[in-house]
């Protein structure tokens, strides 16, 4: 789905994955599940480029359903990874940024963590530091977004009204809410604090990390 010209949404079961094309390169915005490798090469194609021209991987996140095709990317193209320090040092230890919940289930949440970890190790490339401003879409932000995990970051095009929101919201079409489900928060004040400092900047387009993208959204948050 083209969002707007140059940028286009991979909606998969699990999570979304965005491709930015610039420049006759190409971007993508999280990394999905394993699964999502397929649509992933699928979509690229179907725009008349070849996985090669894909040169960086921006990472919301360490969870599992945004980081599964960054493995096999790297063994095919070898594209840098960005992340944020905390996302890039549980990265490279195969691991989430913040402990699996699974509803209090303690033991299943050993046992299932050595069985993904193989998909969430690998090495981050470039640090993202909440501030800097990268050379896409005509200035993307990297914005600190912790709540979810402790290292979440967004990515702001303000020029364009477009935020890259990772799991900050949970989203449908008409609104835009707290992500405060209790498995997967890691504290429940910083989701609020930072559901309001993204709010405040009125983004017009919201790309989240699960869900259609949402348009108007300026006038769609909820609180």
């Amino acid at each position: 789905m083209e969002v707007i010209p140059g940028v286009y949404q991979i909606q998969t079961a699990a999570s979304n994955l965005y491709l930015i094309i610039e420049d006759d390169e190409l971007t993508l915005v999280d990394g999905g599940t394993k699964g999502a490798l397929k649509p992933l090469l699928e979509q690229v194609n179907q725009l008349g480029f070849a996985i090669s021209s894909l040169k960086r991987i921006l990472l919301t996140h360490s969870d599992v359903d945004h980081v599964g095709v960054v493995n096999a990317l790297k063994e095919m193209i070898c594209p840098d990874v960005y992340a944020s320090q905390i996302a890039a040092d549980a990265l490279a230890e195969g691991r989430a940024s913040r402990p699996l919940q699974l509803w209090g289930l303690r033991e299943l949440s050993k046992w299932l963590q050595p069985r993904i970890s193989t998909t969430m190790y690998f090495k981050v490339d470039r640090i993202l530091t909440p501030g800097e401003v990268l050379p896409l879409l005509g200035g993307l932000e990297v914005i600190g977004a912790p709540g979810h995990t402790p290292g979440q970051v967004v990515f702001y095009a303000s020029k364009k009204g477009l935020l890259f929101s990772g799991d900050a919201f949970r989203t449908r079409a008409e609104e835009i809410k707290f992500n405060l489900i209790p498995a997967f928060t890691w504290d429940a004040e910083q989701v609020k604090q930072t559901h309001k400092k993204l709010a405040e900047l009125k983004p017009e387009i919201v790309c989240g990390g699960h869900g259609p993208v949402v348009f108007k959204a300026a006038e769609k948050f909820r609180f």
